[in-house]
């Protein structure tokens, strides 16, 4: 399990400033930032509710923290818009990142190099609620901040990422 989140949502991320707190009741730590930055704020929090930290940490299999720049947001956004014919918020199109980056893919072990000629692919399950907070009009200001950082050789699936707090470039 991946759970995606924006520098400017992430408060383990360098500039961010929070605070933390210890909830008796779950037994877990709790950071909470003093504000949002991120672009991808409809579904942001200042702090994860206890619960579901404590919920993660006793899962059964890995949960991995996946941290991605809001232009990373934006590129899988408009690739799913230009793929799929949906809109998807930014928010939401963070968990979309991984589909289009293969580094993050391969960072999580998720694909593997492989000898020539093998065939094997894996099953990658994406789940995304596409958002109510979301309108054409956005889309298009996306593309044309894409085409900016484009016209000045930047390629946002080339940024560095951040994988369980380690930087990954």
């Amino acid at each position: 399990m991946l759970a995606n989140r924006t520098p400017g949502a992430d408060p383990s991320a360098v500039g961010n400033s929070s605070d933390t707190s210890q909830d008796e009741k779950h037994q877990v730590e709790i950071s909470h930032l003093h504000r949002l930055t991120s672009k991808a704020l409809c579904l942001g929090a200042t702090s994860p509710t206890a619960g579901a930290v404590r919920l993660a940490l006793d899962r059964r299999g890995l949960v991995r923290c996946l941290c991605v720049t809001d232009e990373m947001s934006m590129s899988a956004s408009v690739d799913y818009l230009n793929e799929q014919k949906q809109l998807v918020e930014l928010a939401c199109a963070t968990a979309l990142v991984p589909a289009y980056d293969a580094r993050i893919l391969k960072s999580v072990g998720v694909i593997q190099d492989t000898p020539a000629g093998a065939t094997k692919r894996p099953l990658v399950v994406f789940v995304v609620c596409g958002g109510a907070n979301v309108n054409l009009n956005e889309m298009v200001v996306y593309s044309q901040i894409l085409r900016g950082l484009e016209e000045t050789g930047r390629n946002p699936y080339a940024d560095p990422f951040w994988l369980d707090g380690t930087i990954v470039s």
